[in-house]
């Protein structure tokens, strides 16, 4: 949160002292939409300022690869304008080949509709541009658990904990990992790590607490739907993240009633609703099948 509000800051000032260069445009509408990615605010906070910045940018240059880009990611992951989004990442992969950012993010929407070999390949192509980005190589695996590869996905996270042994949400995605694998002891232990690294992490503690449901453990998981719920009164908790545990502990409509709370706030994860493990207990139930179309995707 810290880090995108001084980018913010810090964007805002190279504008007032050029109005014209269109690359602070393109990182402003970043440090907007990311808000929602890292859980600091809700999208219709941020969501109408990260889309104008874009829009500025390309209105400034349209040559900017940088600013496709940004709009992309926001045309899926708030939009759910699928076609708008691919059609503005083949642009910024075409202006600029080398913007491993441009490869990472199309990887990530490619995953969401579940082109896994497509994404695979821009993940790939993002991690050969930028071998020691922990973000990428994060990406890299998160999309491998989504096409359910999780020996694949294990390895590149633990690829990340090489490179740093500290970083946080390497150890929340192997919990994710291990869950679909059924070690559901190891997994509790890797969201335990991960919050003792980063204790506002609301993604990894939703993340233990479906584990903690999955396991059979509904005190536990109990424990931490009351967690979430109390935080919710101090700060930004998406209903999605409690859609999370009550997928875990089998209350279907609990998780349908906060997962459409949170497709009503347009959260961004909801994009990745479709290949999202952690749901699939719920992908039988027309309720499922209408919420994916409504993002924009087939059942």
């Amino acid at each position: 949160a810290e880090g995108l509000q001084k980018g913010i800051e810090y964007f805002k000032k190279a504008i007032e002292k050029d109005p014209a260069y269109a690359p602070a445009f393109s990182g402003l509408a970043d440090c907007y939409w990311l808000l929602n990615v890292y859980n600091v605010g809700p999208a219709t906070d941020s969501n109408l300022k990260a889309r104008e910045a874009a829009a500025r940018a390309l209105a400034l240059d349209d040559q900017l690869a940088e600013a496709h880009a940004s709009l992309a990611s926001i045309s899926y992951r708030y939009d759910w304008n699928w076609k708008e989004a691919e059609e503005h990442f083949k642009r910024a992969v075409e202006l600029n080949p080398d913007y491993a950012t441009a490869h990472q993010w199309y990887s990530a929407m490619l995953a969401a509709t579940g082109r896994f070999d497509e994404s695979n390949s821009e993940a790939l192509l993002a991690h050969k541009l930028e071998p020691f980005s922990l973000t990428i190589n994060s990406d890299l695996g998160r999309h491998l658990y989504y096409a359910g590869r999780y020996d694949e996905a294990l390895a590149a996270h633990r690829k990340s904990l090489e490179m740093d042994r500290n970083f946080a949400r390497a150890h929340a995605e192997i919990g994710y990992v291990l869950v679909q694998l059924k070690r559901h002891p190891e997994a509790v232990a890797e969201f335990q790590q991960s919050l003792g690294l980063d204790k506002d992490s609301i993604s990894a503690l939703a993340g233990l607490g479906h584990a903690h449901a999955v396991s059979g453990d509904a005190k536990q998981a109990g424990q931490v739907l009351a967690q979430l719920k109390e935080q919710a009164g101090r700060r930004y908790v998406s209903p999605y993240y409690l859609a999370v545990v009550h997928a875990g502990l089998g209350e279907r409509d609990q998780a349908f009633e906060h997962l459409e709370k949170a497709s009503q706030e347009r959260f961004n994860w909801l994009a990745f609703l479709k290949v999202e493990p952690q749901f699939a207990a719920l992908r039988a139930e027309p309720r499922f099948s209408a919420l994916v179309q409504r993002i924009g995707l087939s059942p």
